[in-house]
């Protein structure tokens, strides 16, 4: 990592595991830019030292918005973690789609970080880190309709986001391996209790605290590795086990960028 006070971005800060990694890191003296959806929900973080940074990843405009305050915040990441996301919702959910007419998870769960990994790209160097949040609950549902128009529910618009995540992180780790940038997934655990699991109407199952201290670890490795998906009380395993062919993910992620411009 550079020289100095290392310099962590992390979405998604305003509770949970975002909450959580953020305390943890400013304890360890780190300068924290914190992303909350309003400032209102940064309070806390910004007492403690964190650099809070407002914008709804909702919203295309937003999130370039952020990109460029960033960029203008700091002259590099050292670690970035993509972990804002929307669950699957309240059981009674309807498809949702947001001002730019992008379904809401594909928006928030894929094309925010696929942005923020675009815009950013020139902030991240040798030994940068990036730590995307995934999940072992995921699968690709279909390629030919990301925004789900023709079988929308809830379990598939979150568990498609989820690998789509996956995709993004294998490509990346390729992209930057010349840069020496780790790019890696991460799944902390099974129903933690967090805003987007107690929302959604299931029972909690996992340690809070249990996750946090698993996305720390990882964000403070000395050789985190590449294209890991690292996975709460499994073994990690390599992303090319899962989506193996490269071409396939590059033509995804040009894709998904489409829906970007």
């Amino acid at each position: 990592m550079s020289a100095g006070a290392p310099v962590a971005l992390i979405t998604g800060a305003a509770g949970g595991l975002g909450t959580g990694m953020c305390e943890a890191l400013l304890k360890r003296d780190w300068r924290v830019l914190a992303h909350v959806r309003n400032v209102e929900q940064g309070r806390q973080l910004a007492a403690a030292g964190a650099h809070v940074l407002a914008a709804d990843l909702s919203s295309r405009t937003q999130v370039r918005s952020l990109i460029s305050h960033v960029r203008r915040t700091t002259a590099r990441i050292d670690v970035l973690v993509n972990n804002a996301a929307l669950g699957y919702g309240a059981p009674d959910i309807t498809r949702q789609v947001t001002e730019d007419g992008i379904e809401s998870r594909l928006a928030v769960n894929v094309l925010a970080p696929l942005a923020l990994m675009e815009g950013l790209k020139g902030l991240l160097g040798n030994g940068s880190r990036v730590l995307n949040m995934a999940s072992t609950n995921q699968e690709l549902v279909d390629v030919d309709d990301l925004q789900l128009i023709r079988c929308w529910n809830r379990e598939a618009s979150y568990r498609q986001s989820k690998a789509l995540m996956l995709v993004l992180t294998q490509v990346f780790a390729e992209r930057w391996k010349p840069l020496n940038v780790a790019v890696n997934a991460i799944h902390p655990g099974t129903r933690l209790p967090t805003k987007i699991v107690l929302e959604s109407g299931v029972e909690p199952m996992g340690s809070l605290e249990r996750g946090i201290e698993i996305c720390v670890d990882q964000l403070l490795q000395s050789d985190p590795g590449k294209a890991m998906f690292v996975r709460a009380g499994e073994l990690p395993v390599r992303l090319d086990e899962l989506y193996p062919v490269t071409e396939e993910g590059e033509a995804l992620v040009a894709k998904l960028k489409d829906l970007l411009a």
